[in-house]
């Protein structure tokens, strides 16, 4: 499962860079949100884990 979700964070990733080279505020926006929601389920699996 974290192979699966370290994949799915890079793309993110990737995403949120392509979103922002294109200058788009409203995908920039986006991004963000989806960037914080990430370390959101990042903390909470940490929680899970431990």
């Amino acid at each position: 499962m974290s192979t699966f979700y370290n994949v799915y964070m890079f793309f993110i990733k990737f995403l949120c860079k392509e979103n922002a080279n294109e200058r788009n505020e409203s995908l920039l926006s986006n991004c963000r949100v989806q960037l914080f929601l990430c370390k959101d389920i990042e903390n909470i699996s940490n929680i899970q884990i431990n």
